[in-house]
This record gives C-alpha cells, structure tokens and sequence, in this order.
C-alpha cells in the first residue's frame, strides 16, 4: 500500500505570526478560525487532493502564497461576511473596490483591480478574458500561469510590471481600439515564448500589431518578437526600439535598420553569442543589457551613420562627437580613441581593463558588473580625473604605466563595498606621483587615495586620508603620523577590529564620520598629541572635542553619556558611536541638524529644555524609547517629526506644552506618558502615531487632529476618567 505523504495546514495571524488552528490529512475542507480577522495560510508538505477553503464572517484580510494556491480547489465564504465574497466558489474578492483576490476560473464581471498573483502559480488556463470592467491590473498578476490567450476588452486599463509575465502566452486580442501596452508587461519571456500576436478588432486606435512586433502609428516599437531563428524582429519602418520592447527575450542576432533613431533599454537579455548591426539612422542609443559574449567580432556600424562607429575587432560602439564608449561587448577592450567612457557602457566587465592614453572621464557606473572579483585594472590614461567607485568592478591589482597620471580622487564616491585591492604597482619610469610602502597610492598633496592591504599603516608625508582610503582594514591599532591635516569622511569606515586610533599634533579637520563602524570593541578609545591646537580628548578617552567652542566632534566606542564639558552637539558627531544608549545633559547649550540621522538607540534620554535642539535634530533618528527628564516646560513644533521607531515616550513633571507636529509621523508610536502638568497639545501633535490611548489632566486644550481618530483620548478629573467628547 502506498504511504500517504504527511501535510498539515496552519492558521498564522498576519500580525504576531501565531498559530490558530491546524488541518491534518484527511480533511477535505480547511475552515478559518472564529472570530479571526487577519489571518494567512501555510501549507507545509504536498498536500494528498484539492482542498476547500472555508472563510468566516469575521475575515478581514486573507492570505495564501502564490505557490500554494495551486492546492485550493474550491473557496467558500461566509454570507453575512461584510469584507470578502467569493463567486461561483472560483473568485474570491474584496467588496471594497471589487478586488479580486484569488481566482480559479474566470474573471467576475464588475471586478475593477486584479491582485498580484491573483491566478495561481501553475494554473493552466487556454483562454483568460478580462472584462472591461477592469481599470487596474498589479503587477505580476498572472506570472507563472499557463496562458495562451488573452482578451482584453479594456483597451485603456493600467497595467502593472510584469502583470502578463507568463511563459506559455501566444496571443493577446484587443477588444476596442488598440493601447500602448508596454514590454514590461511581459517581463518573463524567454525562448518558451519568443512570439505574441497581438489582434486588434477596431481600426484607427493608437498602436496596431503589424510585421511581427506591436507599435505605434509613429513607428515606435512597443512589443517586440523574435523570428523562427531566433533574430530580433525590427521592422523596415520602426523608428525607435522603446524601453522593455523586446524584455526577457534572447535574440541571436539583431540588426537595426536605418529607419530606426533610438534604442532606449530596449530589455534584450544575454546570451552566449549575438551579432549587432547600427544602421546609419541610429542617433541615440541606450541597450540597458548585454547581448553577449561576441567579443565584438559581430558588431558593425553602417559607415554612413552620422552619430556612432565602431572600430574594427574592438567590441564597443563609439559616439563620433566626443569619442564616448557607449556600449562595449564582454571582454572587449577600450578603443585607444576613446576620450570617455559613459553610464552603463560595459554591461559585463572584463577580467583585465586597461584605460587607455587619451581617456579623461568615465561616468557614474560605467561598469554594471561589479558583483565579482576582477583581474587587473592597467591605467595608461594621461589626464584622468577622476575614476568613481561605483564605476568600476572589484579589481584586485592596479597597474600605473609609466606616463600616466594619478586622478586627483581615486575610487571616492560613496559604496558599502570597495575594491579588494591586494596590490597596487608602478611600471618602472613612472614618476607623476610616488609610490608609499606596497599599498598604498599618493597623490602630490600627500593625500592617501586607496589602499588594498588590509592594514592601517599610514605612509610618511601623508596629508589627507581620502573618503573610504582604509576601509574595512584589519587593524586593531591606528597611528596617524605628523604632518595629516585632514581625515575626511568615512576614512576609516567599518574597521571592525580597531580599538585605538591615535591624532597628530598637526590634524586641523576630521569628519566625525570619519571612524563609522558596525561593532564596537570594547575599550576602544582616542588618545591626541597634547599638543594639538585644535582638538582635546575627553577623560574617558572615547570624545573629540573642539578647544575654541566645546564642540562634539567626534564620539568613537561606547559612548552613553555626553561629556559635561561639551557645550555644541553637531550634525554626525555620534556617527561612530556604537552605544545603544545616551544620555544628553543639560549642559550642552546647542543640537544642531539631525545629529541622530541614521543613528539607532534602545533609549535617549534628555535633560533640561527642548530649545536648543535645532527643529530637524530628531529627524529620521531610531529611538525606540525616548525618555525626556526636564526641566523642560514646552516641546518646540514639529521637534520630534519623523522619528522612526519610537515606541515610547515619557514626559516630564512641569511640561505644560507640546507644540505643532511635535511627534507627527512617529508610526511605532504607541505608548505616551502625559504629566499632570499638561495644557495644551497643538494640530497634528500626534498625527500618524499607532498611539492607543492618552490620559490627559482636566482642563488640557487639544488642538486640531492632534491624535488619531482610533486613540483613546480621556481626561483625568477628580480621580475619575472621562472619555473625550
């Protein structure tokens, strides 16, 4: 006998993920628990046979993933439920709106917005028809569902990304005069599906289906094809290939007639070999893809195009203008003409880039590829700039050729992850700018541009340390030698070993982001030359401070109590702090702009007045208690707008005001402790708070929408309570 597998189906509470009830083999029919409003289903094991869900009268929000809904057979809900109704046991929507929510046959007539996978993944059905009833489909409402005809009887419904994203779809009739779909409906295609035929039953619409692809009346290509070889489908007379026309499709071979001026990421995916053929219409040209690894030995460009060429066996495509590389085919190397390289030009970098003599600028992400290790990064470029981070992939070795310059910043912009450098290295002759040590690059003002071996020495006759110049080192102990004078953002960022760092008598600016860290080591400390005229370390030894104004400049380890020497919290000063506690005094006179941006504590506790906490100093801060100890008599407007995560708060005896927007937009808000001494709360005070209720002293005034209409407001008199009116 065969031996049943083992299925059960849960109840899970969307909220606290508790389980409810259980459904073991067995049973045909899988009912809601009573009473549940918001509950989701989990089907762990195959189950044995279709099941029947059963929803009560009290559901509110139903949930089931798109991969599970496969296993439902029949759906049935309660009739006195006044949010969902299901049809013919096959659809399942919201009353409000007429969603639909699941559907295991047609479409109901007068459903207005179909889910995201509201058809089940593998459901198999020849014909799918969408009433024209239908004004909004999500995306990725049919993915991963056999389709092979389509009906659309609304021609102007708006259509979500990927909302028509299944592999097996043929054909899709329009009923009415035909719309703009886009590509991007169809997302998902691949070699299953290279071919859609789109059939209009009017005449005189905006786009028409006509010689294989789906367009305008202008010649804008916005459905493309492939033909039974596989080559993309570009009529004689399209005048532009649009964003996502030929989406997920791998053609093995493209040519672009002269009639056509503009490729505009157009969606083409990768493959192993794909020729490329630029009439001499082309005028601007944008792939978003790579077609291939050709290496460029099937590229050509028509020599009577005005606007691009491409060099013999070089894979790349060049704007006649500028000499810019727009677009370069894997493995391909940079023509020794090229003066630029622009955004997007390598879509899949090579193992060994070599930047040849005339190059002078690459842009912003020239190179999408930079998920992998690379090879060696060569640079012959004479008058280089700049070469931004986020351009290049993660090479592991740096070649300076003799006669190349050094860019005055060197892999700068911002990025989590840097390149692996493990050497860097000069041709012999090469004498533009020095060499320090094995690692690490200089430039002629003595800045440290990057290092690559892991370690925090900092080479003699250093000046400035650059944005990330030793990022993620391994050492435990820092000494900046004499003779720094700037340590710029992020210098010594996400060093998660180092425990000391010690400043130089010469140091004159220093980002307090400049040590930012994701752990903390314990005991980790700053020490300072004695004397340095500028800066003074704390008695804990874990603050920088300014001498002239008592400045915060820079909090590095475990700091929980502000200094009672400081006087000025400025903007990113606690950036390297990794305390989840902090305690602010009531000495410090002045909080500058969002000095907790980005920051996240357990508690902040504050002591004194709230006036001299700039407007903005709480914005985008995470505190998840906010303890305030006075005394404080009023909360300035809008102090605490925007303060993410805070879930509780405590005010202090003697506060009488909380001003205008004070904690609008605080949404974790949900516990608030008022004092006795509270008179008024301005408009909006606690608008968009999740706060439940507020017992507030007889007598206080509450401005306009200060809380939410579900807060339970109730006012204290003589012991009594009393709901607000």
């Amino acid at each position: 006998m065969e031996r049943k597998k083992a299925f059960r189906a849960t109840w899970r509470s969307i909220a606290s993920g508790k389980i409810y009830r259980t459904a073991e083999n067995g049973s045909n029919v899988i009912e809601s628990p009573a009473g549940k409003s918001r509950l989701s289903l989990d089907l762990a094991g195959k189950p044995t046979g279709p099941k029947v869900i059963r929803l009560g009268k009290n559901v509110r929000q139903f949930e089931v993933s798109p991969w599970e809904r496969g296993y439902v057979s029949r759906i049935e809900v309660d009739p006195e439920n006044p949010h969902l109704e299901c049809k013919d046991g096959k659809a399942l929507l919201r009353k409000k709106g007429m969603v639909l929510l699941m559907s295991l046959g047609p479409i109901p007539e007068g459903t207005k917005v179909i889910e995201s996978h509201a058809f089940p993944i593998g459901l198999r059905r020849k014909t799918v028809r969408i009433p024209s009833s239908v004004k909004l489909i999500k995306p990725s409402a049919f993915a991963g569902a056999y389709l092979h005809t389509l009906i659309l009887e609304n021609p102007r419904v708006r259509l979500g990304y990927g909302c028509f994203a299944s592999k097996t779809l043929k054909e899709v009739r329009i009923r009415g005069k035909a719309c703009p779909l886009e590509g991007e409906c169809f997302r998902q295609r691949t070699e299953a599906s290279p071919f859609i035929r789109f059939v209009t039953e009017e005449s005189g619409g905006d786009a028409f289906f006509q010689d294989g692809v789906y367009a305008t009346r202008d010649g804008v290509v916005l459905i493309g094809n492939l033909d039974e070889e596989g080559g993309a489908i570009v009529p004689e007379w399209a005048t532009k290939l649009s964003a996502h026309s030929y989406e997920g499709l791998r053609p093995t071979s493209v040519y672009i007639p002269s009639s056509v001026k503009e490729i505009d990421h157009c969606g083409f995916l990768p493959r192993k070999s794909c020729s490329l053929h630029i009439g001499l219409g082309l005028e601007r040209f944008r792939l978003g893809l790579p077609l291939g690894g050709t290496d460029g030995q099937g590229f050509s460009v028509d020599p009577g195009n005005k606007y691009f060429l491409s060099p013999k066996g070089s894979g790349a495509i060049l704007r006649k203008a500028d000499l810019a590389l727009v677009y370069a085919e894997a493995g391909s190397k940079v023509p020794e003409v090229t003066r630029s390289i622009m955004q997007n030009a390598f879509l899949s970098a090579p193992q060994v880039l070599e930047l040849p003599e005339h190059l002078e600028k690459i842009e912003y992400r020239a190179f999408r590829d930079s998920g992998s290790t690379r090879g060696t990064l060569i640079v012959r470029a004479k008058n280089l700039r700049s070469i931004p981070l986020r351009s290049l992939p993660f090479f592991r070795k740096i070649l300076m050729r003799k006669g190349a310059g050094v860019p005055v910043r060197f892999f700068t912009e911002s990025w989590n992850d840097p390149p692996a450098l493990s050497s860097i290295r000069l041709e012999e002759g090469y004498d533009g700018h020095h060499l320090a040590g094995k690692h690490a690059l200089l430039d002629r003002n003595g800045r440290v541009l990057c290092r690559g071996d892991g370690s925090g020495t900092i080479p003699q006759g250093t000046e400035i340390i650059a944005l990330r110049a030793f990022h993620r080192t391994e050492a435990k102990e820092i000494v900046v030698p004499e003779g720094v004078k700037e340590i710029e953002d992020l210098a010594f960022s996400e060093c998660e070993a180092l425990a000391h760092v010690h400043l130089p008598s010469t140091l004159e600016r220093i980002s307090g982001n400049a040590l930012r860290s994701h752990k903390g080591v314990p005991g980790a400390r700053l020490s300072i030359a004695p004397d340095n005229p500028y800066f003074y370390v704390d008695q804990t030894g874990t603050c920088l401070i300014r001498k002239d104004d008592h400045t915060l400049v820079l909090a590095f380890g475990d700091v929980r109590r502000i200094p009672p020497e400081v006087r000025i919290l400025r903007e990113h000063s606690l950036k390297s702090n990794t305390a989840k506690e902090l305690f602010i005094p009531e000495t410090v006179t002045r909080v500058e702009g969002k000095f907790l941006g980005g920051s996240y504590f357990l508690e902040v506790a504050v002591e004194g007045g709230l006036e001299r906490f700039a407007e903005d100093a709480f914005e985008s801060a995470d505190i998840m208690n906010l303890l305030l100890l006075g005394p404080a008599r009023e909360i300035p407007d809008s102090l605490f707008y925007d303060a993410s995560r805070v879930g509780k708060v405590t005010f202090p005896e003697g506060l009488e005001r909380i001003g205008e927007n004070a904690f609008a937009d605080c949404m974790t808000l949900t516990d608030a402790s008022f004092p006795s001494t509270i008179r008024y709360i301005g408009p909006y005070a606690f608008c968009n708070t999740a706060l439940k209720k507020a017992t507030l002293p007889a007598g206080c005034e509450v401005g306009e929408e200060a809380f939410e209409q579900y807060t339970r407001v109730r006012f204290q008199e003589e012991g009594n309570l009393k709901k607000e009116p």
